[in-house]
């Protein structure tokens, strides 16, 4: 990953070479434009996030005594086995949450 013109609190900036430094002049256009660009691996993530938001948001309560069976069950590593690591992947598809 490459970042450059972020500047810092009155940190300098380096300047390409070749570039001259100095003050934008007002109305002008810079060469230069901000540009994001997502790779659809990352847009997939952000709608996975937000469907796992979805579903901890939709209004059910917590409950303590199902929080503590699942981190008893984490310490023992059943979620380890193979057989759990399928069925709970396939549960996440049935749901389109991934």
């Amino acid at each position: 990953m490459n970042v450059t013109g972020i500047n810092f609190a009155g940190a300098p900036m380096p300047m390409p070479e070749g570039r001259k430094g100095g003050p934008a002049q007002p109305g002008t256009p810079s060469a230069r434009k901000d540009r994001l660009d997502l790779s659809r691996d990352s847009r997939k993530k952000d709608s996975t996030s937000a469907g796992i938001s979805a579903v901890a948001t939709a209004g059910e309560p917590v409950r303590e005594d199902k929080i503590q069976e699942v981190r008893g069950k984490l310490e023992a590593g059943y979620y380890d086995q193979p057989e759990v690591i399928d069925q709970t992947a396939q549960k996440l598809m049935d749901k389109k949450l991934v």
